[in-house]
């Protein structure tokens, strides 16, 4: 009887200087849900990846990330080593990388069209 999470309609976008907050609701190991809010900023995005900084933990691989106004865009999918990169003042050694929902959706069209059919038909219904 849940309301289905609402796909984001366009992979989501970029450019040096933009500040994207995305939102993280995990469950890592299957243990209690952590939500992480707001200060989770978009470091970069592609037309499959999306990279940010936030606080995840070990088993999130699978948790939606949102944007602000609770569209789904991208499924997180872990952590990468990175170099040279500054984050609030600081340099990080890593980044956190979703799978925009765009690239998802595109395999399981061909990889499991039930589901594909399953999803695209939750996103049409009011």
């Amino acid at each position: 009887a849940r309301p289905v999470l609402r796909l984001a309609e366009r992979p989501l976008a970029v450019t040096r200087g933009d500040y994207v907050a995305v939102n993280i609701i995990q469950h890592p190991g299957g243990q209690p849900k952590r939500v992480a809010l707001r200060n989770n900023l978009v470091y970069e995005a592609d037309e499959n990846d999306v990279r940010y900084f936030t606080d995840t933990r070990g088993g999130s691989s699978g948790s939606p990330v949102f944007t602000d106004d609770w569209k789904v865009v991208a499924l997180h999918r872990g952590t990468r080593r990175v170099e040279n990169v500054q984050f609030q003042g600081r340099t990080t050694a890593f980044v956190n990388v979703g799978t925009q929902m765009r690239s998802v959706l595109r395999h399981l069209e061909t990889s499991s069209p039930g589901v594909h059919a399953e999803i695209t038909a939750a996103q049409a219904a009011p």
